[in-house]
């Protein structure tokens, strides 16, 4: 294994030593160092936020070397509020909301134009307000039943997502 060309050593203390020389080359050529860690509710064990709180006090050159980000579920906010020490550290939070009938429209259309739709156009306006309504506008939530949609739409050849596919897909998936 290895981490921007290092290999990486076997021993914690090594690799403390190689993430040092790592972070201070950064600084040294003006680059700043961001580890994100994403899913960071299922960090089951509190020491790995002891570990990142310790890696956050590196200094280099009276800077702070290194920003961590962290995205998760809600209930990282929780698992958080019970770590004070590592709390104080958090200098940002922010919680995505659910997203409106319009954004969820905008969001399948901007997905399906990222898949090599030419439009994005391929859900009706009954399919979008049937997948907002199903959602409540969860982006995991939507991303899991349009994918559910798009397989049932391509077994029966059809050009559009009508409102009828959103609730055939509405049984084969947990939401």
């Amino acid at each position: 294994m290895s981490w921007g060309g290092e290999k990486l050593p076997v021993k914690k203390v090594e690799t403390l030593q190689l993430f040092t020389e790592i972070l201070k080359r950064n600084v040294q050529i003006g680059r700043h160092t961001v580890i994100i860690i994403d899913e960071a509710h299922l960090i089951e064990n509190i020491k790995v936020f002891e570990e990142l709180r310790v890696l956050l006090n590196y200094i280099v050159d009276n800077k702070f070397a290194l920003t961590i980000i962290l995205m998760g579920q809600t209930e990282l906010r929780e698992k958080l509020s019970s770590l004070p020490q590592f709390k104080q550290r958090v200098s940002y939070h922010y919680h995505l909301q659910n997203l409106d009938l319009e954004e969820v429209g905008e969001y399948i259309k901007h997905r399906l134009i990222v898949a090599g739709h030419p439009t994005g156009e391929l859900f009706c306006k009954f399919a979008v307000e049937e997948v907002y309504h199903t959602t409540l506008g969860l982006p995991r939530s939507i991303n899991n039943l349009c994918d559910v949609c798009l397989m049932i739409g391509f077994e029966k050849n059809v050009d559009k997502i009508h409102k009828e596919i959103v609730l055939e897909a509405k049984k084969e998936v947990l939401i």
